[in-house]
């Protein structure tokens, strides 16, 4: 007779025999052994028209900065900057191209490395600041997903010599709303920083490559924008989101109108937080989008550009 065998036959073995599969699954995540070297490390090369790459280098800190640009009805309209999130780049805002119908866009790539990073969502605020001055930008709409909505309300809420009239916010929770959130967000950014580097690159890209992603409304779909960052990216992003803790953001000092856009099926910032962002802006509007999740800005691009016009046109603020 087999040792530890459950009674109940061959329907019991079967179950021991799924629950070791599922151990050994979980245990090679956690571990990041699932890959031993991350294959996608080459930004992909992709046709990004209607979009333009251009990189400026800013005076104060020699940093370089790639970016999509798309050129609005004039020169003179105005700007509007997008901030990606953390996992994939400034593509992520590829189907917002109908921007261009009223502002001139500007989508920041967050740089790898940056003497400006020291493990501080403060220090993301001030990347894109540092960028807006090399462009010689000041009066703007902004807007930020995910890790990048956090980079947005602190470059507003901090950086008094901007003139931001609006500010989009996509798929995020705001830091600190609930003890549950400080919770999760701190036990996922510690579990990120307490892997080995390769093993945390190699870990992201797995977990991407398992991943279902909504079908896009164009010819270039999610994953083809995906690949893998060094280490020092990732150190960063993981480390502003551990070091933030239960500290809010100065969300009180962002005096324009607030956008909030959240789809119902987000899995990463569950909906039923995010509906409590709008109490912790002075003058805010939430919506949420059924069918859509945590990367909607790519996979519905176009549906939520209306979003937007919509909300500016509410407030009188549509260019």
């Amino acid at each position: 007779m087999k040792k530890n065998m459950p009674q109940g036959g061959a329907g019991a073995e079967k179950e021991v025999v799924l629950k070791r599969f599922i151990y050994v699954a979980v245990l090679l995540a956690i571990t990041g052994c699932v890959l031993r070297h991350p294959v996608k490390t080459t930004r992909p090369g992709l046709d990004d028209s209607p979009w333009e790459e251009r990189h400026v280098t800013s005076g104060a800190t020699g940093q370089q900065y790639r970016y999509l640009f798309l050129a609005g009805p004039s020169r003179e309209a105005p700007t509007i900057l997008l901030l990606p999130g953390g996992i994939f780049d400034n593509r992520i805002w590829l189907y917002t191209a109908e921007l261009r119908s009223h502002f001139n866009v500007y989508a920041l790539d967050w740089p790898h490395d940056s003497p400006m990073y020291h493990g501080d969502v403060n220090d993301y605020g001030d990347v894109a600041h540092d960028f807006l001055v090399a462009l010689g930008l000041r009066e703007l709409y902004v807007a930020g997903i995910s890790a990048g909505a956090y980079a947005a309300i602190d470059l507003v809420s901090r950086k008094e010599d901007l003139d931001v009239r609006a500010l989009f916010i996509y798929s995020a929770v705001m830091f600190a709303i609930s003890k549950e959130e400080v919770k999760e967000r701190t036990k996922m950014s510690k579990f990120a920083l307490g892997m080995k580097p390769e093993r945390l690159r190699s870990f992201i890209e797995w977990r991407v490559s398992r991943t279902e992603f909504d079908e896009s409304p164009g010819k270039i779909e999610q994953k083809d924008i995906f690949y893998v960052r060094p280490y020092s990216y990732y150190a960063q992003l993981f480390g502003m989101s551990f070091n933030q803790g239960d500290q809010p953001q100065a969300t009180g000092k962002i005096l324009c109108p607030v956008l909030v856009l959240q789809g119902v099926d987000d899995d990463i910032m569950p909906v039923e937080v995010a509906r409590e962002t709008p109490g912790v802006f002075g003058d805010a509007k939430f919506m949420s989008f059924d069918g859509m999740g945590h990367a909607m800005v790519f996979s519905h691009g176009p549906q939520l550009v209306g979003a937007m016009m919509d909300f500016l046109e509410e407030r009188d603020l549509l260019p």
